[in-house]
């Protein structure tokens, strides 16, 4: 490890996680940043580079907030519920995939900000980049259903809707 060979120093307050069975100075680090080093350094050395790449703008990658303003050749579009760890949005919910919760009823009845309107805005952010092409690929569980709402809302209109057995060879 390049800080145990002395290649890099680290900040000392990180030794008494690193290096729990040596000689440190007390430190109580919080669990965001011991889960957040436990995380890197479970890291597989090559994602360490495109990981920079993408925090430094140079990635080609764009995450959906990160997109506003921007426009691309092609776009690749992946709204996934179940990847999420925030309740802010919902695809599915949006599509008509997943009941809407009892708040968001009340939200949307009383003409709240609710999960609907955000993710319409976010879902238009993201398909509103592309200046040549646009794919947009939503994992479900419900794929027929997922599809049949595409078509009923109508937001596909002269797209092609393919499922998975459509590009399954």
């Amino acid at each position: 490890m390049a800080i145990e060979d002395c290649f890099i120093d680290a900040d000392p307050r990180f030794h008494a996680h690193l290096f729990p069975d040596r000689m440190h100075a007390p430190a109580v680090l919080p669990s965001t940043v011991t889960g957040a080093l436990d995380s890197f350094m479970a890291c597989n050395v090559k994602e360490i580079r495109p990981y920079f790449e993408y925090i430094e703008e140079k990635s080609p990658f764009s995450t959906q907030h990160g997109s506003k303003g921007a426009e691309y050749p092609k776009v690749i579009v992946v709204p996934d519920d179940q990847e999420a760890n925030y309740n802010l949005y919902s695809y599915e919910k949006l599509l008509g995939i997943r009941r809407l919760s009892d708040t968001d009823i009340r939200n949307v009845d009383s003409g709240k900000d609710s999960v609907l309107e955000r993710t319409r805005r976010l879902l238009y952010v993201c398909v509103s980049r592309a200046i040549m092409s646009l794919a947009v690929v939503i994992f479900s569980n419900d794929i027929a259903g997922a599809k049949s709402a595409i078509e009923k809302l109508g937001i596909a209109a002269g797209a092609k809707i393919l499922t998975e057995a459509d590009i399954v060879v």
